[in-house]
């Protein structure tokens, strides 16, 4: 054995360095004798021999063929050892792989005999059950290759359509390793919920995941990720095709109707039926996803009034998918925002339902009589108490968002009463009591939303922007309080309004908060500036330690219009301080994500910060503009401005190799010789880089 085992290593040394040779692997009559050997279960060169047979077959494919090798081969790949299935079933795969290999096995039955662990599983009981997942193993590792899921694919996807066919067979064992089969190759990662899901027990235990407090962040994190589809997603989807033009839903709908909707089997293939309805809403085109929505199957049982068990069935059915969407929707609220928003999204109808609830509130609330104002005024408690504590807050944002929206009201409330200015009063920052001294709690936060809108509705109407512009001090307080924090203008007070303390204290935060509603609207800025408000912001912006309030200006103030608050953000992005220039190169790629459209001025900024003094800006700007270079929009954008990334190095490469998937930017990065230097690189000394990191990370696997 020792010696056919280094006849067959020469073989592979000769094969592998392509050397002139006259040297042949061993005889028919030796081969024979490997087979004869492997043959017999109980002879202990069995293994040796198998594992011989499966090198020979790489090297001359026609001398096993020819010796009856190929047959016990595919005997041991179906029927075990089960350690050797792994080896053999990539054997086969690369013999698969190309016509020359491919013609010495039989479609349709050779290969497919892999799969008889499975199918042929109805009836050998509990004991057969170690062999099926040695077997589903051997499945998973075929469908893993292009080779492996073309060849199953064959002749109208046979047997594919005979794995799924099991499940419609009443095997209790057969059918639960045959669904752990399809998780496995969907890639879909089972909530934490699953086993109680499965278990039929309620799951209002289980509430939504919040972030820890202290928990680090990345500091490339923007917000929510894109949707991004790697290779793998575009495998999964094609997966996923295969699978349900093969009968998968079907056959799950199958396991619904023979089991009971409250039964162990049966709450698995719900559980799945959701997942593969969830994976082809983000994966596939809305043609192909739309035809596996629809579930046809079920809602022909559902609606099968003739027949009052089908009917059970399939209303069954439906309410057990539609249980697990409402538990996934409520538990993994990310798994539904990073698809496409399709028609599985339960939240949208509700959604939709409570804007339009608002909506027709606000609309009765400007219609209401003179007598309905005046008793809504009381209600709110700001005309008989002034100590807010007593006020109806739930009156006061009905008033607010609805009748003082008319301009009759509006008026009435600020000149006829004294409505306006006793609720005015209590967000001027020197009222003792007031809004400035509330602690910063989450039931106080409230007070910073009525604010916001407060000054929404006054801006919305000519009357509420003259009351502010000139009867009002609120601005010129804001004004004062602000100034009195810059040291550059003489003495301060000793307790500011805007102190640190008091900022991270009490809610004189949400002042931030009520000017950046103001900036989203012409009159507000005018306002604004007329109050000299944005040259307070510009002082502050250069005070070193005042972070906190740079951050709070640029995190809410508004950058719809041109004018100071673009202004704003490039003089903090340009800040001699290195961590300000950090968080509003974040709050920039922030913007750049969650914007609708391409806005050029958000890139010239972002291509600004990659000439940034620091690494970790430059790192920073790089990340978002790799990021916002998804749209192909956007990366034309950023070709057009031809920013020089050659300062960059290694942190470069990526965002340049994105360039050259257009045509502008291959011409951009051509005629700067880019790609003549890269290729240079890579044939003098990268491509030895390349090898080493290579073998470094496969040691390391």
């Amino acid at each position: 054995m020792r010696l056919i085992r280094t006849v067959v290593e020469l073989g592979c040394r000769t094969r592998k360095m392509a050397l002139p040779s006259s040297f042949t692997l061993p005889s028919d009559a030796v081969t024979r004798a490997l087979v004869s050997i492997a043959e017999h279960a109980e002879d202990a060169f069995r293994l040796a021999a198998i594992e011989t047979l499966a090198e020979m077959m790489l090297l001359d494919i026609d001398l096993v063929a020819r010796t009856g090798g190929m047959r016990v081969l595919l005997s041991v790949l179906a029927e075990g050892p089960e350690e050797f299935a792994p080896v053999l079933v990539t054997t086969f795969l690369y013999v698969i792989d190309t016509p020359s290999t491919r013609a010495y096995l039989n479609p349709g039955t050779d290969l497919e005999i892999a799969l008889s662990g499975i199918t042929d599983a109805y009836g050998k009981g509990e004991a057969h059950t170690e062999r099926m997942t040695a077997c589903a193993k051997v499945v998973a590792a075929m469908l893993r290759t292009w080779s492996g899921l073309i060849y199953l694919c064959m002749d109208d996807m046979q047997a594919i359509r005979a794995l799924i066919d099991t499940l419609r067979i009443p095997g209790l064992a057969t059918r639960d390793v045959v669904l752990d089969l399809f998780f496995d190759l969907l890639h879909i990662k089972l909530p934490e919920w699953h086993a109680e899901f499965i278990k039929g027990r309620r799951l209002t235990m289980y509430g939504r995941q919040k972030p820890l407090a202290n928990q680090p962040q990345d500091p490339t994190d923007s917000g929510p990720s894109r949707d991004k589809l790697n290779l793998i997603d575009h495998y999964i989807a094609l997966l996923v095709l295969v699978f349900t033009n093969a009968g998968l839903v079907e056959a799950l709908v199958t396991i619904l109707e023979e089991s009971t909707s409250s039964s162990k089997i049966a709450r698995k293939a719900t559980l799945l039926i959701g997942e593969v309805l969830q994976l082809a809403n983000r994966l596939l085109p809305l043609a192909m996803a739309a035809k596996i929505q629809t579930l046809a199957r079920v809602f022909n049982l559902a609606t099968d009034y003739t027949d009052g068990h089908n009917r059970i069935v399939g209303t069954s059915a439906l309410s057990s998918v539609d249980s697990f969407n409402r538990n996934r929707t409520r538990l993994q609220p990310n798994a539904l925002n990073n698809s496409r928003q399709r028609a599985n999204s339960v939240d949208e109808p509700v959604r939709r339902g409570q804007r339009q609830h608002v909506e027709n509130r606000i609309k009765l609330g400007m219609q209401i009589d003179d007598r309905a104002f005046q008793a809504l005024l009381l209600e709110t408690q700001v005309l008989t108490a002034r100590e807010h504590m007593k006020w109806n807050y739930d009156s006061l944002m009905d008033l607010i968002e609805g009748p003082m929206l008319n301009p009759k009201r509006l008026e009435e409330a600020l000149k006829v009463s004294k409505f306006g200015k006793r609720l005015m009063l209590f967000f001027h920052p020197q009222t003792r009591k007031g809004f400035a001294d509330m602690k910063r709690t989450k039931s106080n936060q409230k007070w910073v939303k009525l604010g916001c809108t407060l000054i929404t509705t006054l801006l919305s109407n000519a009357d509420g922007v003259r009351f502010l512009q000139t009867d009002d001090p609120f601005l010129k307080q804001l004004a004062d309080a602000l100034n009195d924090i810059d040291p550059t203008r003489g003495s301060m007070s000793a307790d500011p309004t805007f102190s640190r303390p008091r900022v991270e204290e009490t809610l004189t935060y949400g002042y931030f908060e009520i000017l950046g509603t103001m900036s989203r609207y012409p009159e507000g800025l005018e306002l604004l500036e007329r109050f000299r408000i944005f040259t307070a912001f510009y002082r502050l912006s250069e005070l070193r330690s005042r972070e906190d309030l740079v951050r709070l200006i640029i995190e809410h103030i508004d950058y719809t219009q041109d004018g100071h608050p673009r202004i704003l953000l490039s003089k903090a992005l340009t800040s001699s301080y290195k961590h300000v220039r950090e968080y509003a190169t974040r709050h920039l790629g922030h913007l750049i994500h969650t914007s609708t459209r391409a806005n050029s001025w958000m890139l010239r900024l972002l291509l600004t910060q990659l000439y940034d003094p620091a690494p970790e800006v430059c790192e920073l700007a790089v990340h978002f503009l790799r990021e916002a270079c998804e749209d192909r929009e956007i990366l034309q954008l950023v070709v057009e401005m031809q920013p020089t990334l050659d300062h960059l190095g290694d942190i470069g490469h990526p965002l340049l190799l994105k360039f050259m998937s257009t045509p502008v930017g291959f011409h951009y990065l051509y005629t700067a010789d880019y790609i003549d230097r890269e290729m240079e690189g890579w044939f003098h000394e990268r491509n030895k880089q390349y090898a080493v990191q290579i073998e470094i990370y496969l040691a390391r696997a």
